[in-house]
């Protein structure tokens, strides 16, 4: 059982260098202060300590005056690890664009020869058969499957562009995929639509009647992940002026069908907020925020769970909203691109909003968000899911709300410099704020898709009415339009 906790986020080395050129302003100030004082009292001749005194006011002179100041070689050193730090982030950001573009364009090498493929992943599937015949079979719970899915969403795209005899698409990633494969889905009408019913609960926060004082009190806000249980926690805070603050947690999946029930909180749901496509579980939170009387320009803090999470960084990207910080557990969100949509709308204000991941080694959903972030858009805490707990023969229990729950406190007891930064900044938010009210919200889909038992002539049929409009075209020609552009 390991209790190691490690945080990625702001450069350690920049934070050096800024400690160090602040004391070199402090002793300025310092030798400004010296340099007003006498260093030889008027009357200490007069006393027998006078020689011993003036030889300590000599000594006292060369070293205040002697050499280089301390504050000049403080600020040296500030600016050459500040230099250091710029030329390690852009190593870092070279290196990293070369081993995307390598692995795109071998992904894509191998999707345009599909027999070369087969015959460099033949016996490497043979290999691994023989492995897991052994027992010695990596589970869902090892981290190196986490470093797996993460090279394979990364270049997933690149391979299916191969398929199609077209070349890598830069900055595209297997979400893409997903939301071009949606997007055919739309087409078919095999989306459900996002109507919603929306109903609330007063329900007291558990273990507090204040704002949150640490990550793990947010963390906890989040309702369970319960198929048919409320999916949306909003607390609203309000100060002695009347300026508000609204709290907004999302729980993650909760229903493994594909938009043929209720709960938006499904796989439909979950590709779409993968997708990053404003539908379904996105739709049903705004629906809920709505409900709740959040209005545009309004503050708000998220905290999401696995899905509940994505659907957070989605509604954040918005712009609707005056976003003052993000917590994600377990959620493979992409923070580069969030962090580039809340700078567009920071510009005004100077203040960046955190973003906090908290991430499990051997999480297994994590690892679809790519290649594993360098901290340079979001604070990430990466721990051991065993840390408290060790994990059970559950393939998904890295993923576990109620381990993310503790990891959260361990973060809190972290005395990570950059983490405690990003902690202040999200909590400075609640400032001088009270709960005014605290609701969970449960919504439910109106259009639920025709379940699994539909017959295959029903999906056709609906098929060919969706595309209706279409086929009547093509049988009658091209359509004549009016002079009012209707067809004549």
């Amino acid at each position: 059982m390991s209790g190691e906790l490690v945080v990625v986020g702001a450069s350690d080395v920049r934070a050096v260098a800024a400690r160090a050129g602040l004391l070199a302003a402090d002793f300025t100030v310092l030798r400004s202060i010296l340099a007003a004082q006498e260093w030889m009292p008027p009357n200490a001749w007069l006393s027998s300590s006078g020689l011993p005194f003036a030889a300590s006011s000599a000594q006292a002179e060369v070293a205040f005056y002697g050499g280089a100041p301390l504050e000049l070689q403080l600020s040296s050193l500030s600016a050459r690890i500040l230099t250091a730090a710029e030329l390690y982030e852009r190593a870092e950001v070279l290196s990293r664009a070369v081993v995307e573009a390598v692995g795109a364009s071998i992904a894509n090498a191998l999707g345009r020869s599909v027999p070369l493929t087969v015959a460099l992943l033949g016996p490497a599937a043979g290999i691994a058969a023989v492995v897991a015949l052994s027992g010695d079979a990596p589970t869902l719970s090892d981290p190196r499957i986490q470093d797996l899915i993460r090279v394979t969403v990364e270049n997933a795209d690149d391979f299916a562009l191969g398929l199609l005899g077209l070349p890598p698409m830069p900055g595209a990633d297997g979400s893409s995929l997903v939301s071009w494969a949606l997007a055919g889905a739309g087409a078919l009408g095999l989306v459900p639509s996002d109507r919603f019913r929306v109903t609330s609960a007063a329900v007291p926060l558990e273990g507090r009647g204040a704002p949150p004082v640490g990550l793990r009190d947010l963390v906890a806000a989040i309702p369970p992940s319960v198929d048919g249980g409320p999916q949306v926690r909003i607390t609203s805070y309000v100060d002695a002026s009347g300026e508000q603050l609204h709290e907004v947690a999302i729980t993650g999946t909760s229903n493994q069908a594909y938009g043929t029930t209720e709960n938006p909180f499904d796989l439909a749901g979950n590709l779409a907020a993968y997708a990053g496509i404003d539908a379904q579980s996105v739709s049903a939170v705004l629906a809920a925020m709505d409900v709740a009387g959040i209005d545009p320009g309004d503050a708000v803090v998220f905290a999401g769970y696995s899905q509940g999470a994505l659907v957070a960084a989605a509604i954040a990207g918005t712009g609707k909203f005056d976003i003052k910080g993000l917590v994600s557990i377990g959620g493979p969100i992409d923070a580069e691109r969030l962090r580039l949509e809340l700078q567009k709308q920071e510009r005004s204000s100077g203040r960046e909003a955190p973003i906090i991941e908290i991430q499990h080694r051997e999480d297994p959903i994590v690892g679809l968000q790519g290649l594993a972030p360098d901290g340079s858009d979001s604070t990430i805490v990466v721990a051991d899911a065993d840390a408290v707990t060790p994990l059970d023969e559950d393939p998904l229990a890295a993923h576990s709300q109620a381990r993310y729950l503790d990891t959260a406190g361990l973060a809190d007891a972290s005395g990570d410099r950059a983490l405690a930064s990003a902690r202040a900044d999200l909590l400075e938010a609640y400032d001088g704020l009270q709960i005014a009210e605290t609701n969970l919200y449960t919504i439910d889909r109106l259009d639920p898709l025709p379940g699994m038992d539909e017959r295959p002539e029903d999906l056709v049929e609906r098929i060919e009415q969706q595309f209706a409009a279409v086929t009547e075209e093509i049988e009658n020609g091209p359509l004549e339009l009016g002079a009012q552009g209707r067809r004549s």
